[in-house]
C-alpha cells in the first residue's frame, strides 16, 4: 500500500505480465545467493523466461503470488498441489520482510486449497532459508533429495508442516486480537462523532435507524470498540450489551467507556453461540461484527432466539455486489467486472489475511431471514457521496459512487 514517503507495495497474484521481472531476479538469485550452495559453475546459467511463462499461464497447475513495488514483481511464492515450490526475493530487496510475508501467503494458499499436510524443499546449505522456515513451524525431516540441472548439482532438505483447518471462529478471534491496536483511534473518533453508518459514512440523520429505540433493550453482536452500542444509549435505549469474539477489542471498548463516561456490559463470546437467555432483548444490531464474521445460517437464527416477539434486527455489512467484484488481495483494485461466481457464495477467505468472512446473495439472505421467522422491512444500499475524495477503504470510493459498497438489512419478528 502507498506510504507518505515511500513506493507503493502490493501483494497480489502473478500474471503473465510479471514473467520477465520474475525471470530476471530469479536468475540473479541463482548467480548470487545460490551460487555458493551448488556444485558447478552457475555463470553459464540462462534465464528461464519460457519456464515462467508456462508456470504463469492461466491453465497452469502452479499458483504464484508476488510482492510488487510500483507495479514490478520483486518477490514471489509458488505452490502446486500440497507443495510450496518456490519462495524467492529479489537480492536488491532482501531484509525487508518480504520472505516472511510471502511464506504466510503461501501457507494460506495451501490451506485454502484444502491441504493440511504440506511440504517444501530447500537447499541443504541454505541455512538462512531453513532458519526462516523452522521459525514458522516447519520441521526438517532429515530426508535429502539429490538434484541435478545441467552441470549443476545440489542437495535439498525436505521440510513438512501440518496446517490447521481454516476455522472461522478461532481464526477471526486471533485476527482481531492482533489487529485491535489499529482500531483504537477510529473507535475513539466514532465514540465522539455524530453517528454515521459504514465506511461509506452515511449519516444517521439520513437513515434514521436509531430514531425509535427509546426504552429498548439492545444487544450488539460483534461490538468491536463499542461505538455503535454507545450510539444506542445516546439514542435512548434502556440498556445495551456489547458482545465480541475478541478480548483485545473489548479491552479497547472498556477503555473508551471510561474516557467517555458511558459504561455498559461487555461480554466475551461468539455471536453464533451467545450466552444470553431466550427473548432477552428488543433489538439486535451489528455494523460489520457478526454481519460478516459469523455464518448467517447460524448467527441469524441465534439472533431470532434472543429477540422478543416484535423484536428487530438491523445489520450492516459488505454489499453482495462488492463481494463479487473485490479482488483476492487487500490491495487489489475494486473491479467493474465480476471476480467470482454468485452461485453458492457464502464463505470467503483470503490469501493475504488470516480471517474468514461470510457474504451471501440477496436471494440466499432472504431465505435465511425468512427461515428464522423474520419479516424483512428494508434493504438499504450505501453508496459513496459524489464529493467523497477520501482514501480508499476496503473498496475504491470512486467505484462506490456507481455501485453500493455496503448494505443494511432491517427485519423484525412477528408480534
Amino acid at each position: 500500500m502507498p506510504t507518505a514517503d515511500g513506493p507503493t507495495t502490493v501483494t497480489r497474484y502473478a500474471t503473465l505480465d510479471d514473467a520477465e521481472a520474475i525471470t530476471d531476479y530469479h536468475h540473479r538469485c541463482w548467480l548470487t545467493t545460490f551460487a555458493t550452495y551448488v556444485e558447478g559453475d552457475v555463470s553459464g546459467l540462462a534465464p528461464q523466461l519460457d519456464r515462467w511463462l508456462e508456470r504463469l499461464a492461466p491453465e497452469s497447475d502452479f499458483t504464484t503470488a508476488i510482492v510488487a513495488v510500483e507495479g514490478k514483481a520483486i518477490a514471489h511464492v509458488t505452490i502446486r498441489g500440497n507443495e510450496l515450490v518456490n519462495l524467492f526475493v529479489d537480492p536488491n530487496h532482501h531484509r525487508a520482510g518480504h520472505g516472511r510475508t510471502l511464506l504466510r501467503v503461501g501457507e494460506r494458499m495451501l490451506a485454502l486449497a484444502g491441504h493440511t499436510d504440506v511440504e517444501l524443499h530447500t537447499m541443504v546449505a541454505n541455512e538462512p532459508a531453513k532458519a526462516l522456515y523452522t521459525r514458522f513451524g516447519w520441521t526438517i525431516t532429515g530426508e535429502i533429495l539429490d538434484e541435478v540441472s545441467g552441470d549443476l548439482r545440489w542437495q535439498e532438505s525436505v521440510l513438512r508442516k501440518t496446517l490447521p483447518p481454516v476455522g472461522h471462529v478461532e481464526a477471526n478471534r486471533e485476527h482481531w486480537d492482533a489487529d485491535a491496536p489499529n482500531w483504537v483511534e477510529s473507535g475513539r473518533r466514532a465514540w465522539g462523532d455524530d453517528p454515521s453508518w459504514g465506511e461509506v459514512g452515511t449519516p444517521e440523520s439520513e437513515l434514521h435507524l436509531l430514531s425509535d429505540i427509546d426504552g429498548l433493550d439492545v444487544i450488539e453482536l460483534g461490538c468491536g470498540t463499542g461505538y455503535l452500542a454507545s450510539w444506542c444509549l445516546k439514542a435512548g435505549a434502556a440498556s445495551v450489551v456489547g458482545l465480541d469474539n475478541s478480548i483485545a477489542q473489548l479491552r479497547t471498548a472498556q477503555t473508551l467507556q471510561t474516557e467517555f463516561e458511558q459504561p455498559f456490559p461487555l461480554v466475551w463470546a461468539d455471536a453464533e453461540r451467545s450466552p444470553f437467555a431466550d427473548g432477552c432483548c428488543d433489538l439486535i444490531i451489528s455494523e460489520y461484527g457478526s454481519a460478516i464474521w459469523c455464518d448467517p445460517n447460524v448467527w441469524i437464527p441465534e439472533a431470532a432466539r434472543l429477540l422478543r416477539p416484535g423484536g428487530r434486527l438491523i445489520f450492516l455489512g459488505t454489499s453482495a455486489v462488492l463481494s463479487l467484484c473485490c479482488g483476492d488481495f487487500e490491495t487489489d483494485p475494486t473491479s467493474t467486472t465480476l471476480q467470482r461466481p454468485q452461485r453458492n457464495m457464502l464463505r470467503f477467505a483470503w490469501p493475504d489475511d488470516d480471517c474468514v468472512e461470510y457474504h451471501t446473495s440477496h436471494g440466499d439472505m432472504i431465505k435465511i431471514l425468512r427461515g428464522s421467522r423474520f419479516v424483512i422491512d428494508d434493504l438499504v444500499e450505501l453508496y459513496s457521496a459524489a464529493d467523497d475524495d477520501r482514501p480508499p477503504a476496503h473498496f475504491d470510493r470512486e467505484w462506490a459512487k456507481s455501485w453500493p459498497a455496503e448494505e443494511i438489512w432491517v427485519a423484525h419478528l412477528p408480534s
